[in-house]
């Protein structure tokens, strides 16, 4: 049902948390699980030189995991701000249907 507030307007306005450290937070770990993945990739490969299998196999772990990180990170960069009403936040409710109420004892 929609609501308003003491003064007509429609909403609450009240305490809003915009997840700023959350989302930071998920952009700092995914910088930092990019640059460990580029760490691990091997650094003197190059037309005469062929990395080994250890090597390989390191660069391969290294990318699935900074990929699959990536995306489980990503669900935390469009986090919908939340707004929080404190407890005596006066307001109205336009009812839109009947509604039947138990007699009061």
């Amino acid at each position: 049902m929609q609501s308003i507030d003491g003064q007509g307007k429609a909403g609450f306005n009240d305490q809003v948390n915009n997840h700023y450290v959350r989302i930071f937070g998920s952009a700092l770990l995914i910088s930092l699980i990019g640059a460990g993945a580029q760490l691990a990739q091997p650094q003197n490969s190059g037309a005469l030189n062929t990395s080994s299998s250890s090597q390989q196999a390191t660069s391969a772990f290294a990318t699935e995991m900074d990929s699959t990180a990536t995306n489980l990170l990503n669900r935390n960069m469009s986090i919908a701000p939340t707004i929080t009403i404190r407890p005596g936040y006066e307001f109205n409710v336009m009812v839109q249907h009947t509604m039947i109420l138990p007699a009061w004892k």
